[in-house]
């Protein structure tokens, strides 16, 4: 196994401070990296049940415990003790490689020892567990640097957080341990289907492309979250092999989705949607589809040789009811990559810092599920107060925007980001501009065309397919004029309603024309109650020549609400323009 803090540990770096959330892993791959390869003596171990432990003594004896500090200050005298420098040579702390105590009684430690000392940083803090450090054990820590140094000894520090105390910054070394990628979950799987074998059944087979996708649907999670997903995965396989509703053994794909979504859901911030409406399932936004089509091809690495950059990202700008929320899921369904959804509210904390870590922390767990899709509903939200001095709210949105902005530019990961807002004004344009967003795309009000085949999708959907039911979709899609997306849904959901309280249930009963010409009025247009909306989002996306999801077809009356004719809205919308004139330009004024 490879070693993170090797390179550290040999050049004599006394202090480290590793975050992760894989203790065990950690211990396991440091302690045959560092002492099968002989870059340290020994290897020490402090938790919080106040003893240190040679690890190797931990594996061959029965009382591994060398010292009880418990009763002598924990920490704080483990470290005394560490670092102390004996009368004698060190020579006569080992005999044979077996460690003894110095002929003073005292107990010694070797050079070229390491201290892994978990549990510490919560200690860092006061007897009210606030942000402010614990003095006494920090100081223990630095005078304990120039003895650690003078015998080759370090000290590392293993926790779950990475808010290291400020007295502490400039002399500790940081690293971080990643959750496992591909390549050891590939590992892990291989290693499951010949370890977890029923009585009665045959041994899980795998192809590589098989392995390949299960290891992938595992990134993100913990070695032990991943060996238990794929014990849960194997025993729902195997109970549908013994029934014969399968065939073939293999780790249930749908319990590892369900597993992960599960995992992930306990944090807040982060959930796992799931859906199988493609893009087929969304009717219109015919620019977008192509769009999307175009960079699919970018996604495979062969584009990395030719020099082209991994898609960033896309901001959908519109209209409530439009679709927006629906690109996101229908691009995980076009790409086959998982959506994660942030929730931005889920972020705030109430104490200083913690919404930002939280923040930080969403966006490196997302890092861990590249290849995938992190959707950001209500954009506008991360940048609230942004823009303000910061009195109001501490400085939080401006430093959660200056997270956002830093990891949007700098991130190498295969995430691409879906943002979606109907308040674009209030996102500074920094957050908008190329290197963070590959596009910005406006979705409009639906034309004829579109509402056709959004009626035709909401009905398919219910079972009820338009040809089959005599249904005219032509004549609702010429009566339903300025309606969004959502507004039509409705409509067809209002429509069924009104056929089982006048005809009753089942297809013997079918919807009709009429019943769902009757629900066009019991619709609100919602884009007549608020204009302004439109118009606003409209005339921005005009000033900035923004590509127009949606390519306008023959209705002369679907932008009045707007306030432009069908000519100004083709003219914006790219139609008959090549898809090179129809990119967005954003002004260089507003960057």
């Amino acid at each position: 196994m490879s070693s993170i803090i090797k390179d550290f540990v040999s050049s004599n770096i006394p202090l480290i401070w590793v975050y992760t959330q894989e203790e065990d892993r950690f211990l396991s791959d440091e302690s045959s990296a560092l002492l099968g390869k002989k870059t340290i003596n020994r290897l020490y171990i402090y938790d919080a049940s106040d003893t240190v432990r040679d690890i190797e003594r931990s594996e061959n004896q029965v009382d591994p415990q060398i010292i009880d500090t418990s009763d002598q200050g924990g920490a704080a005298y483990a470290i005394d003790i560490f670092s102390a420098i004996p009368d004698t040579q060190y020579e006569s702390c080992e005999i044979d490689g077996t460690n003894v105590w110095s002929i003073t009684k005292d107990k010694f430690f070797p050079e070229k020892s390491l201290m892994i000392m978990f549990d510490v940083a919560f200690y860092m803090t006061d007897a009210n567990k606030t942000k402010h450090t614990n003095a006494y054990l920090t100081r223990k820590i630095k005078n304990a640097l120039p003895k650690l140094l003078m015998q080759n000894k370090g000290i590392v520090i293993v926790n779950h957080h990475k808010d290291i105390p400020i007295e502490l910054e400039n002399i500790v070394t940081y690293v971080e341990h990643k959750l496992p990628d591909v390549g050891r979950m590939k590992s892990l799987v291989r290693s499951s289907q010949n370890s977890m074998s029923i009585a009665g059944i045959p041994s899980i087979c795998l192809s590589e492309d098989e392995t390949i996708n299960i290891a992938q649907s595992l990134t993100g999670l913990t070695q032990w979250q991943a060996e238990n997903v794929l014990s849960l995965a194997n025993r729902a396989n195997s109970i549908e092999y013994r029934q014969n509703k399968t065939q073939h053994r293999n780790f249930k794909t749908d319990v590892i989705k369900k597993e992960k979504s599960r995992l992930f859901s306990k944090s807040g911030v982060l959930k796992i949607i799931e859906s199988d409406w493609g893009m087929d399932q969304v009717g219109g936004m015919e620019n977008l589809k192509q769009w999307a089509k175009d960079r699919t091809l970018i996604f495979n690495h062969e584009a990395r040789e030719d020099g082209i950059d991994l898609p960033k990202g896309l901001c959908v700008v519109g209209p409530g009811g439009t679709g927006k929320s629906w690109v996101a899921q229908a691009l995980g369904v076009e790409w086959d990559r998982s959506v994660l959804r942030l929730d931005i509210g889920a972020c705030m904390g109430s104490l200083l810092g913690e919404s930002e870590s939280r923040l930080i922390k969403a966006l490196t767990d997302a890092e861990a599920q590249a290849p995938c899709i992190l959707f950001v509903d209500e954009f506008e939200k991360l940048f609230a107060g942004a823009g303000g001095g910061g009195n109001l709210d501490g400085g939080t949105f401006q430093r959660m925007y200056g997270t956002w902005l830093t990891w949007t530019q700098s991130r190498k990961s295969d995430v691409f980001v879906v943002a979606t807002t109907n308040s674009i004004t209030n996102i500074p344009a920094p957050a908008l501009r190329k290197g963070r967003f590959d596009e910005v795309m406006y979705v409009g009000l639906p034309g004829v065309k579109q509402r056709k085949e959004i009626f035709s999708i909401h009905l398919r959907k219910r079972g009820w397919e338009p040809s089959e039911y005599n249904i005219d979709i032509d004549k609702l899609s010429l009566n339903t004029p300025n309606r969004t997306g959502s507004e039509i849904e409705q409509i067809v959901i209002e429509g069924l309603i009104k056929k089982v309280k006048r005809t009753g249930f089942g297809k013997d009963n079918p919807i009709t024309t009429d019943l769902l010409m009757e629900s066009i009025n019991d619709v609100k247009i919602m884009a007549e109650l608020n204009p302004e909306e439109s118009k606003n989002l409209l005339d921005w996306a005009k000033s900035h020549k923004v590509l127009m999801a949606n390519k306008e077809d023959d209705e002369p009356t679907t932008n009045k609400i707007m306030g432009i004719n069908t000519a100004t809205f083709n003219r914006m919308s790219g139609v008959g323009a090549s898809t090179e004139q129809r990119k967005i330009e954003l002004n260089e004024d507003d960057i």
